[in-house]
């Protein structure tokens, strides 16, 4: 006896793409996902992420999530089923997009030699050496747009030790500096 079956493409491509448009207002959402640029690609191998000082390639990853997709929840038109879905769905795959991008910046900052070790130290100091040592670029208002992202606990320790004011100066002072190279090295260009 033959199996009845139902291909449905059209159907199946308006969800697909639904489901990217819902992921990408919801990754709108996300503190840390909304302020990375994004692209799909097509492609499998290695990605050249560092050239010198020493070479780092990563490989792509693939991301997985099992989840229950009820029929009814369509067959009743059942939203709030969907939205929760959806939701869960999309939690479950920017937590390990996360995990994978953080990974990622810390084998770069390995790679390039942009690793610091804070043991023992005040965190600003660390900081401090990390302004003087790491390439900045600044926007036509001067400003370096630069995020300093850590764990929530980390965060806490750090916020519960101000930098003192000596350290204060001392950051303003890096950053001016890192400033005045950035402009002193862009080219510029004169109408005649």
């Amino acid at each position: 006896m033959n199996k009845f079956s139902i291909s449905l493409p059209k159907y199946n491509q308006a969800i697909t793409q639904l489901v990217r448009e819902i992921n990408r207002g919801l990754r709108a959402t996300d503190e840390l996902l909304s302020q990375i640029r994004t692209a799909h690609v097509s492609h499998g191998g290695a990605t050249r992420q560092v050239s010198t000082p020493k070479i780092l390639e990563t490989e792509m990853q693939n991301a997985s999530v099992e989840t229950i997709l009820r029929l009814d929840w369509f067959h009743q038109t059942n939203v709030d089923e969907f939205s929760n879905f959806l939701w869960e769905l999309h939690e479950s795959f920017s937590t390990q997009e996360k995990l994978y991008l953080l990974n990622t910046i810390s084998r770069v900052t390995e790679a390039t030699g942009n690793q610091f070790d804070a043991q023992g130290r005040s965190f600003w100091d660390v900081y401090i050496d990390m302004i003087q040592t790491t390439e900045m670029s600044f926007d036509e208002r001067g400003n370096h747009n630069y995020q300093f992202v850590v764990h929530p606990d980390t965060h806490k320790k750090i916020m519960e030790t101000p930098p003192t004011p000596e350290q204060e100066e001392m950051i303003k002072k890096a950053i001016q500096a890192k400033r005045e190279e950035y402009y002193a090295q862009k080219p510029t260009r004169r109408l005649s």
